[in-house]
């Protein structure tokens, strides 16, 4: 960089000078780059970041997927990514941005409060709550004080979705059934007859139909559905299942301990015999 001067002399002795001038421009850009998505990190919400160089007239990325101008890239996976831009005094200068991933998928789990799976004539609802994210969405049931909170009082597939800062997502279920069968209540006559009398003075019966019985009268027998009736009356048996439902048999015991009149009649004499 300067000014030079030659000095031309010819046999004559006659000399004549020139001068150039010698200029510099090596002036290195400044390589930027600007994130337009406004996050170096991929998710299942941000699958892809957009971002734009400047500082240069020409532009060569090592990675990504070319935009609408060479400034522009999307990427779409982690890693490092460097622009090499250039002026058109062919002076260089480079920029990188790293970007990351967090695509980590919860584990959505459902924890049953009640302890059974089951809806029966005693367990009418069936709490759970689900967890494993920060966001939580169900499919059915009705709502409790919180979102992962779940209450079921009708059969059925019940679905959770979990979800996480991260966008990601992931689903769990709860299979909800019911047993709400009513049994049907019975009462065997093991007497033969419903009505008391000077002969007959009890009645022994025995309910069917449960695991439970509960009589509302009558003497207990050995075993819970047996019952001996020793007065008239309308005796009602309440017989349950292991689901808690309950059904319900009547015996009507009548009585007739009508004492008769005894009479004795006296014949007349005409027709006394002889002795």
């Amino acid at each position: 960089m300067g000014t030079y001067t030659v000095t031309v002399t010819t046999p004559n002795g006659c000399t004549d000078t020139e001068s150039i001038v010698i200029t510099q421009d090596i002036t290195i850009p400044i390589a930027v780059i600007a994130n337009l998505t406004g996050t170096n990190e991929l998710t299942c919400l941000t699958t892809a970041i957009n971002v734009v160089a400047s500082g240069g007239t020409s532009y060569a990325w090592d990675g990504g997927t070319a935009g609408t101008n060479p400034e522009d890239r999307t990427f779409s996976a982690p890693g490092t990514y460097s622009v090499t831009v250039t002026t058109p005094n062919g002076c260089t200068d480079t920029e990188s941005i790293v970007i990351t991933q967090d695509i980590t998928v919860p584990i959505a789990a459902i924890a049953n409060l009640t302890g059974t799976n089951e809806l029966t004539c005693l367990t009418t609802s069936i709490n759970a709550v689900a967890s494993g994210g920060t966001s939580y969405a169900w499919d059915g049931g009705t709502a409790g004080t919180n979102p992962e909170d779940r209450t079921f009082s009708a059969p059925g597939t019940y679905t959770v979705t979990v979800t996480t800062p991260n966008g990601c997502t992931d689903t769990e279920s709860i299979v909800i059934t019911q047993d709400i069968t009513v049994p049907i209540a019975a009462i065997a006559n093991l007497t033969g007859t419903h009505e008391l009398t000077c002969l007959t003075t009890a009645i022994n019966v025995v309910a069917s139909g449960g695991q439970a019985y509960a009589w509302d009268g009558g003497t207990a027998g050995t075993n819970p559905e047996d019952r001996t009736f020793s007065t008239p009356g309308t005796y009602i048996v309440t017989v349950t299942t292991a689901n808690g439902c309950s059904d319900t048999e009547s015996i009507v015991i009548t009585q007739d301990i009508t004492v008769p009149t005894a009479a004795i009649a006296t014949l007349p004499a005409q027709m006394n015999l002889p002795v």
